[in-house]
């Protein structure tokens, strides 16, 4: 996903913001501690795209604490195989 971000990103002649960071020992608080670094930037990202299946909860909950809208404010995305979390376009097709 990372490499898609890089080329797209050269592409279109915008520098690549992507962070990297260790899933173990606590995936979930590094995760958090990424998002607030993205979101502290300047500029600031615009958009954030999770790798994990309880990214979005991640990546909201950074959004909100910093007092940012999704989607007004703040493009949110994760990538999960987990049904339950399998979110349907407005005419309900997968």
């Amino acid at each position: 996903m990372a490499v898609a971000h890089w080329f797209w990103c050269d592409e279109l002649g915008m520098p690549a913001l992507v962070e990297q960071y260790a899933s173990l020992p606590d995936y979930f608080t590094a995760e958090q501690n990424v998002v607030s670094r993205l979101l502290h930037r300047d500029p600031r990202a615009d958009a954030v795209i999770g790798v994990y299946s309880d990214s979005g909860h991640n990546i909201l909950a950074a959004a909100r604490h910093h007092g940012l809208r999704v989607p007004r404010d703040l493009l949110v995305a994760c990538v999960s195989e987990d049904p339950v979390r399998v979110v349907r376009r407005r005419n309900g097709t997968p």
